[in-house]
């Protein structure tokens, strides 16, 4: 059977050992300089894409086998696989996802700015928070990993006003789709040459070490 990408969660990203809690941070493609009169300028070259790095605690070395040929797929095969933060899986109002469980989020409004978003499908009164994480899908391949910018409180209909997120909405994205809050993935590629193998000593091994980007859609 061939191995097929993006590699999901319960295969790759749930399967590392982590020794670091991977900080999802946003790329921005920024460069500044200075006019004349002292005003710092500032230029964006692409769109914002979300970064991370990942190490790996030592154990022994065959513990690492299976997570290190599967990173060689992903290097050798510019392959992609499904990641989310670690540090925040589920909203901070709902800390084990028992809430959302069995609700379906979805978009309800897309704002005009194109930075702002209303979800519907919530329990009354449920609050999204500043940092939480929530991943949005068209349902055929397009992911969009988004971070609250502001809280947001769900009225008696169980739809939130409308809140700012970042980075920017993708153009695909439109009223309807399907927004995951449980373990939001993006999706991912390993930075080339930022791989560095499992080294240590006798049977122990130190541990292995990646930087990741992701990818549109």
């Amino acid at each position: 059977m061939a191995v097929t990408f993006p590699l999901s969660l319960a295969s790759f990203w749930e399967a590392i050992n982590f020794a670091n809690r991977p900080a999802f941070t946003t790329n921005q493609y920024q460069e500044s300089s200075m006019d004349g009169g002292g005003n710092v300028l500032v230029a964006q070259y692409g769109q914002p894409k979300w970064t991370f790095s990942v190490k790996t605690v030592p154990q022994w070395h065959s513990h690492d086998i299976p997570a290190v040929a599967l990173v060689n797929q992903l290097v050798a095969r510019r392959g992609t696989f499904f990641a989310y933060d670690t540090r925040r899986p589920f909203p901070k109002n709902d800390p084990k996802g028992l809430v959302l469980a069995a609700r379906t989020i979805t978009i309800e409004t897309k704002g005009a700015n194109n930075r702002s978003i209303g979800l519907q499908g919530f329990t009354a009164s449920f609050q999204l928070s500043v940092g939480d994480m929530l991943s949005v899908t068209d349902g055929a391949g397009k992911f969009q990993l988004l971070e609250v910018s502001e809280n947001a409180i769900a009225n008696g209909l169980g739809k939130t006003p409308v809140f700012e997120v970042q980075p920017f909405l993708a153009t695909w994205i439109a009223v309807g789709q399907t927004v995951t809050l449980i373990k939001p993935p993006g999706k991912f590629r390993i930075v080339p040459a930022t791989f560095t193998g499992d080294d240590g000593s006798g049977n122990m091994g130190g541990g292995f070490s990646f930087q990741a980007l992701s990818v549109p859609a």
